[in-house]
């Protein structure tokens, strides 16, 4: 097999060929360029002058009422949420106090790790 290199080769010209109707490029070329048409972005330019308008309202409303960063302000927020998920487990499986302190005794007590 290593020495057989016999094979032929002709040319057709595109117009005179009898191509199956499986294999019509100009078909092919047509669905290919229709799917491109589909995924390719229709945007003009009101849809461009909409998001500029969204992206400004945004940023003033930002600016003008959410106010300052605070990591702060979210930790105190965060710890407040934790305390009374920590509170509300311990009281839901037994726990007699309402404070903090003892909810964490009792929850250590139930479960050790």
């Amino acid at each position: 097999m290593i020495g057989d290199n016999n094979f032929q080769l002709e040319l057709i010209p595109y117009a005179d060929s009898t191509v199956k109707a499986e294999y019509d490029l100009d078909k092919i070329i047509y669905d290919l360029n229709s799917q491109i048409d589909l995924l390719s972005g229709q945007a003009d330019s009101l849809d461009y002058l909409v998001s500029i308008g969204s992206g400004l309202l945004c940023g003033l409303l930002d600016i003008l009422w959410v106010g300052e960063f605070s990591l702060e302000r979210g930790r105190s927020i965060a710890s407040d949420k934790i305390d009374g998920l920590v509170t509300k487990t311990a009281k839901l499986l037994g726990c007699k106090n309402d404070d903090l302190e003892s909810a964490v005794k009792f929850l250590e007590k139930k479960s050790p790790l």
